[in-house]
């Protein structure tokens, strides 16, 4: 473990003197405006990146957070299993997860994506060290690990709350009844609820979300286009959206309607919570979409779906000149070709039916914990997937909102397949 840790560490700090930090000029400026409260990005970040300044200072911040939770996440799960070669190997495989171009790009990316996925695999380390030996201090860095992601992304916040309530309810109901547990929890629910809070501080994002939905999904339903119009959506406004996004006219399509005087007068005439009551009354976009949106109407394909997220994975190597030479590449985790990137997820589906027919054939407490640990990551996942399709995942950026999720799923579908591979291999090992 030693060498493969070396080795992968290596690579990751020599990568930095190969790549150059990504400036996004929609995105970036906001993340060096440090705000309390009201904050349209998220604290943690804004405080990080306020305070290094340096933009390669940054880079070299993030790829250390990386490289750091990644080795912790490789150390925990390795303890999980009884086999040395089974435990080496899931070193291995978490190395070279960690190593793929879809998790390396965003380390250089001037965005919250890396910092989100490094505060989501040290959330897996915590709860994995918890399960072997459940005492304060573990149940502090679950905690901390929490609040840390909740603070990084504004979807995070409303996942990582959920995350915590049932963490406390699967592994905790006993001990929340103790002094210094009852404290800590308190602190981290406040903690969270204070993110919650943050991520619905400001229109801006609200604003921007809603006329992009508008355009890019309910424009494109009869039903839902009827919805739009009959709530007073000016047409005007979307003919600034094709007009900007067939002319380029150094805007994007959504910040010019945005931008645009009807769109403005639709907004304050009552109209700043459509979309939240958009989803209340129609219920099979809110609940089937995410999923299947092409069920809901035949013009949609699954690539505006959640699935396209959790198989594709980001791309920024190829396309971003600045990271053409880094040293990495997708692997195994992220194929190139569309349909076997979908047999990634289906192949996760499988292992879960597997690992939850072998726990129901021996329900013990070994097994109960697995399946709590797969339920809790689950809830995440699936919270966070669904949350951030109904407030912008759009086709164009399904990858990089779906990231987070889509690197946990990966992280599954090793956790759980080294189980599996460990339990057959102590069925089939001879007794002493």
């Amino acid at each position: 473990m030693i060498v493969a840790t070396i080795i992968f560490s290596i690579i990751n700090f020599w990568n930095l003197s190969k790549g150059k930090p990504v400036f996004d000029d929609y995105d970036t400026p906001s993340y060096f405006e440090l705000s309390l409260y009201p904050s349209f990005r998220m604290q943690i970040v804004t405080l990080i990146y306020s305070t290094l300044g340096s933009h390669y200072l940054i880079i070299g911040f993030q790829v250390l957070i990386s490289v750091l939770a990644f080795i912790y996440l490789a150390t925990q799960i390795k303890k999980l299993v009884e086999s040395k070669v089974i435990g080496y190997i899931s070193v291995v495989l978490i190395y070279i997860l960690a190593s793929s171009s879809v998790v390396t790009e965003q380390n250089f990316i001037l965005r919250s994506e890396s910092l989100n996925n490094s505060a989501f695999i040290f959330l897996f380390g915590t709860l994995f060290g918890y399960t072997r030996h459940r005492n304060f201090s573990n149940f502090s860095k679950v905690l901390l690990a929490i609040v840390i992601l909740a603070g990084t992304r504004a979807v995070s916040s409303l996942s990582g709350l959920i995350f915590l309530i049932l963490f406390f309810i699967l592994f905790n109901r006993q001990k929340m009844l103790e002094r210094k547990y009852l404290l800590m929890g308190i602190g981290a629910i406040a903690l969270n609820v204070f993110f919650v809070f943050t991520a619905t501080s400001t229109e801006t994002s609200r604003i921007y979300t809603t006329s992009s939905i508008i355009n890019e999904r309910l424009w494109v339903n009869p039903d839902w286009r009827d919805e739009v119009v009959n709530s007073g959506y000016s047409i005007q406004s979307r003919y600034v959206w094709e007009e900007s996004r067939n002319a380029n006219m150094g805007l994007p399509p959504d910040q010019a309607v945005i931008d645009s005087v009807q769109f403005k007068q639709w907004w304050n005439k009552g109209n700043e919570n459509f979309l939240y009551e958009f989803m209340v009354r129609n219920l099979d976009y809110t609940l089937i979409g995410p999923a299947c949106l092409p069920c809901l109407y035949d013009e949609f394909t699954f690539r505006q779906t959640i699935f396209s997220g959790w198989s594709q994975g980001t791309d920024e190597v190829r396309n971003n000149i600045s990271l053409q030479n880094v040293l990495t590449t997708k692997t195994f985790f992220w194929p190139e070709r569309p349909e076997y990137a979908y047999f990634v997820v289906l192949i996760f589906f499988l292992l879960l039916i597997v690992i939850c027919i072998m726990i129901i054939w021996r329900f013990n407490q070994e097994n109960i914990d697995i399946l709590k640990i797969i339920s809790l990551f689950l809830s995440y996942i699936l919270s966070y997937s669904y949350v951030s399709w109904w407030l912008g995942s759009k086709e164009n950026d399904m990858t990089r909102h779906q990231l987070n999720s889509a690197i946990g799923i990966r992280v599954l579908i090793i956790f759980v397949a080294i189980l599996i591979t460990d339990k057959l291999i102590k069925k089939v090992r001879p007794k002493p």
